[in-house]
């Protein structure tokens, strides 16, 4: 979890006592900073540095800004202005402040003493401000100075564990390694700062398991519970019996987590329709739950598309591209398909053996290696190509009514419709037609690119059936 940048522990490091640069560093540490502050703290571009002073939502980021502004009017304004006393404290403390009836005017009138304080401690002594800053805040007593001096554990846990001060023990643990140390501050220290940074050290998993569940405070227990690895029964404890509500939320959407993880890891494990099935029924938010679809509909199309294969039928295949339409092998029953019902039709019309059945069988199947065949079977009827010619006779002249079709285009011959009527066109010797499925002229079938002639009308590109005369 990451610190408000107006937390507790800002309040009392930053401004009060520890100095700015160790605690920037423990926030760092600790993961307690966001990358505007960390930009705030590290860019020295003067307009940069106004943005961020006078626009941030960080009243961290503002501080640390107002501390390194050198623009004295935009000073002045956020020392008399800014919402946070940390901020104004920092434009007042800035070396570049040094309007002494504005600063008279903050040490008589702002709210907060800390602000006051700065501004009567500048008026004293402008002349050596850093100095006199100096050693206020870090003098030879400092316990500052020991902390930063010292390595000695034993020292550091002391002073962790009985000073008084929060920004103190907070340098301390800050360089605590001890284990033992690190998780009774975590649990014991009243400041929930200083748990907090004690917490980012602790590697422990008991020691973090129990400041998970025990420590009221989510900015405490959360840390502690996001650094935990935790199994199933971990989780049921923290959910039973955790104290902060956040934790228990969090506990909660991990052991879901793992439960769809480990369910995940089962399905694809056995491997089959009903694990994923299973799978999906359980888990359907799951974010594995999209890729569990897609393998139970790609190992369903296998099954099915192998059951097809066996049946070999018209019904199994149409059923197929009903249910897998983009199936691999959608394309391949459609190959399969029209065979079986071209097969199919074909029988019908061997049964039938007439001009009729086998007219049928052309004109729906004009693909078909069969096709040739079916010709061949006729008896009553001839069927023309591409480079053959209709005779006007055959159409009973160059009036023709059109009895079946639809759609086409025509050039150059006269329509004429009526109402409850056939189509009649009145052809002359450049009437064209093209037709790309089949159209009945009388007794005649054809299709494709006819054009006219004073005999007739020739086949351009297509084919007609036409009744010949025994």
């Amino acid at each position: 979890m990451k610190m408000q940048t107006s937390g507790v522990i800002k309040k009392k490091c930053i401004n009060r006592i520890a100095p700015r640069a160790l605690c920037f560093l423990l926030f760092v540490l600790a993961g307690c900073t966001t990358p505007e502050e960390q930009a705030a703290w590290t860019t020295t571009d003067q307009p940069a540095l106004a943005v961020f002073a006078v626009d941030s939502k960080s009243s961290f980021a503002r501080l640390v800004a107002a501390g390194k502004l050198t623009d004295r009017a935009l000073l002045a304004k956020i020392a008399t202005e800014d919402k946070d006393w940390q901020v104004r404290q920092a434009a007042v403390k800035n070396k570049n402040f040094t309007d002494k009836a504005l600063l008279a005017k903050i040490a008589g009138e702002d709210k907060e003493w800390f602000v006051r304080d700065a501004a009567a401690e500048k008026l004293a002594s402008l002349s050596d401000i850093l100095a006199n800053i100096g050693r206020t805040v870090v003098g030879s007593d400092s316990p500052f100075e020991m902390v930063a001096k010292t390595t000695d554990q034993a020292l550091l846990a002391k002073i962790a564990m009985e000073n008084k001060t929060c920004a103190v023990r907070l340098a301390a643990v800050g360089k605590l390694t001890d284990q033992t140390t690190l998780a009774k501050i975590a649990m014991g220290d009243a400041d929930r700062d200083v748990r907090r940074v004690a917490v980012a050290k602790i590697t422990d998993q008991a020691a973090l398991a129990k400041i998970a569940m025990d420590d009221e405070d989510g900015f405490v227990s959360k840390a502690a519970f996001d650094k935990l690895t935790t199994n199933q029964a971990l989780l049921d404890k923290i959910v039973a019996t955790a104290k902060n509500s956040g934790v228990r939320k969090a506990a909660i959407d991990k052991r879901s987590y793992q439960s769809q993880l480990a369910d995940w890891q089962s399905a694809r494990s056995v491997g089959t329709i009903s694990a994923y099935k299973e799978f999906i029924q359980k888990h359907p938010n799951a974010k594995q739950s999209p890729k569990a679809k897609t393998e139970l509909s790609r190992m369903e199309a296998d099954r099915d598309w192998e059951s097809a294969q066996k049946a070999n039928s018209i019904p199994a295949y149409e059923a197929f591209l009903t249910n897998y339409p983009t199936s691999q092998y959608a394309s391949e029953a459609k190959k399969r398909l029209p065979l079986l019902v071209a097969e199919k039709a074909w029988t019908t019309a061997e049964i039938a053996d007439t001009d009729s059945a086998w007219i049928d069988f052309i004109m729906n199947y004009p693909d078909s290696p069969k096709c040739e065949t079916a010709t061949a079977k006729l008896k009553n009827h001839q069927v023309l190509r591409t480079g053959e010619l209709i005779p006007w006779a055959a159409f009973g002249g160059k009036v023709l009514v059109k009895n079946e079709g639809v759609g086409g285009t025509v050039r150059n011959a006269t329509s004429i419709r009526l109402p409850g009527k056939p189509t009649t066109f009145l052809c002359n010797d450049e009437s064209e037609f093209e037709y790309p499925g089949w159209v009945r002229f009388g007794t005649i079938r054809c299709k494709g690119h006819l054009k006219a002639s004073a005999d007739g009308l020739g086949i351009v590109s297509g084919m007609a059936l036409i009744p010949v005369t025994k």
